[in-house]
């Protein structure tokens, strides 16, 4: 006969003593309980062959996980609703053996109450198979949702829409449409995510679920990136509703959401204030990766104004924070702003090896998205070295990535980016440039792109044409130098731009010795005079 091995015996011992822990339940009874981050609480319910039993565990200020396991030890389910610690977790369960079922509930963080219910225990009917399976489908396409890669989130998608289809509580339609509009919004698929998010807004209406349509807002927010405009509509009916509910989570992500929008105007000021308001919040919830998405926010925000420094400070914490949490595509979203960071540093090799790191990450997860910025600024990196035909491959690969996902704005900057990269190839860079145009969305980008079609008139002889451009990204320039943060990042921010001025001055020389009569030489003095005042 084999003897049982200490280990052995030791595991039957605790799964003995976590039986004599675990708590009974019975229908229409409710436990409650405090919880701590850490723990897991574990109850009972016996069943028998075909009984329905409509278990729920209300959240009552902790967020808490479920499982259930079958009298074989065998996971029916896993439960963790995205949306926090203030909603029912519905599991029920239609027994296929008798015997005695285990559910447990944990809280990965934090501390709360939740409470446990049996609202009923019945034969199960054909009503509460589809139940069930919608449910099960539900939690299997939230727990795939948050995975990095590309084929998990398919899935997610696949069997997100599938529950919404069997569901024929609204409430529970609205909350598989809003996991459907996540897992679409992170395959790219802008135009699906708003359609399915603005089911979930309706729903969520509909049965009053105010907090719940104060995220599908937000989420609906994020899929108009490509529309400022409409963004900041939306984000700003969330925050009224959001304050008016007295949401302080929901309102930081929403402050925080405003600020990624003026970001992207070009409106640094708004975007930095925001920023600043949402930081003490996430500090004061504890919520520390959302801490680090401020922090990367902030980060891009300092290296885009002509700031790396403060960036190269902050972005490496926001790194740390993810990668604690367990976060890897946000993690690398980090590494290609912090490359983005020490290129602007002139740390253009460290750049390089952050963005690397970047690019493998995102590639492994499938976020083409991120792929596509990694590659968008190693090229950037490339033409910083000199290296024109390492440049181009990868802003080609950028521009492509970004055109299959439909994301249009960050197409255009890629060829930007390939316009600058074509300098040689007046013509090519021309058309590069105009292609960009209609589709750039920050002034910064159209400043650049004019700046670089005034240097390919130029180098065509058009002199005229080039005038008329270097005009147009100066006044682009002068309306962001009113929208930077502070005299001392107004000051920095331009000593980063004064190559428009000294290419106009110059530009208008050149024109002075065609036109010697024309007044271009004055108009270059008061250009010249210009440009030194704005950094004054």
């Amino acid at each position: 006969m084999r003897c049982a091995s200490h280990s052995a015996v030791l595991l039957v011992l605790f799964s003995a003593c976590q039986e004599r822990s675990a708590r009974t339940l019975d229908p229409g009874t409710t436990i409650e309980a405090q919880i701590k981050g850490g723990e897991t609480h574990a109850y009972l319910l016996s069943l028998k062959k075909g009984q329905y039993a409509g278990l729920v565990v209300d959240q009552r200020g902790a967020d808490v996980a479920i499982t259930l396991h079958d009298p074989d030890g065998l996971l029916l389910a896993s439960v963790d609703s995205p949306q926090g610690a203030r909603v029912p977790e519905p599991v029920p369960v239609v027994a296929d053996i008798v015997g005695t079922y285990r559910v447990e509930v944990s809280a990965p963080e934090g501390e709360g109450s939740y409470a446990v219910r049996i609202d009923a225990i019945r034969p199960a009917t054909s009503a509460d198979r589809t139940r069930v399976r919608a449910e099960r489908l539900l939690s299997k396409a939230e727990n795939l949702r948050r995975r990095d890669d590309r084929l998990s989130r398919e899935s997610a998608a696949i069997k997100a829409r599938e529950a919404a289809g069997l569901f024929t509580d609204p409430s529970r339609r609205a909350d598989a449409f809003y996991t459907l509009g996540t897992a679409l919004y992170l395959l790219d698929d802008n135009a699906g995510a708003r359609d399915a998010y603005g089911r979930a807004l309706a729903l969520f209406r509909e049965v009053g679920r105010n907090r719940e349509a104060g995220k599908a807002l937000n989420a609906l927010g994020r899929s108009w990136r490509q529309e400022p405009g409409r963004a900041l509509e939306l984000y700003r009916e969330a925050l009224a509703l959001n304050r008016r509910l007295g949401d302080r989570q929901q309102e930081a992500t929403t402050l925080q959401n405003l600020g990624k929008v003026h970001q992207s105007l070009g409106e640094t000021e708004e975007a930095l204030a925001h920023y600043e308001r949402v930081l003490p919040i996430w500090r004061e919830l504890g919520v520390r990766s959302e801490e680090a998405g401020t922090l990367l926010a902030l980060g891009d925000l300092y290296q885009r104004m002509g700031e790396p420094r403060k960036a190269l400070d902050l972005l490496p914490r926001a790194i740390a924070l993810f990668e604690a949490a367990g976060s890897s595509g946000d993690a690398a979203s980090a590494l290609t702003t912090l490359g983005d960071a020490q290129a602007r540093a002139g740390q253009v090799s460290e750049a390089l090896a952050s963005l690397s790191r970047a690019l493998a990450i995102q590639r492994r997860n499938g976020n083409r998205r991120e792929e596509a910025q990694a590659l968008n600024s190693i090229g950037c990196c490339h033409l910083l070295l000199g290296q024109t035909e390492e440049a181009r491959r990868s802003l080609a690969t950028a521009r492509s990535i970004f055109r299959q996902i439909g994301d249009r704005s960050s197409e255009a900057v890629a060829l930007v980016n390939l316009g600058l990269a074509d300098e040689q190839r007046p013509r090519q860079a021309i058309t590069a440039f105009e292609a960009a145009m209609p589709s750039l969305i920050s002034h910064d980008y159209e400043a650049l792109a004019l700046l670089g079609l005034a240097r390919a008139h130029r180098r065509l002889g058009d002199l005229a044409s080039a005038r008329k451009e270097a005009e147009g990204a100066i006044d682009r320039i002068e309306s962001l130098r009113g929208k930077s943060a502070g005299l001392g990042m107004r000051a920095s921010f331009l000593a980063s731009k004064q190559d428009y001025y000294g290419f106009y001055v110059d530009l208008l020389m050149d024109l002075h010795r065609r036109e010697p009569a024309a007044g271009h030489d004055a108009r270059a003095l008061a250009a010249s005079e210009q440009a030194r005042a704005r950094s004054l």
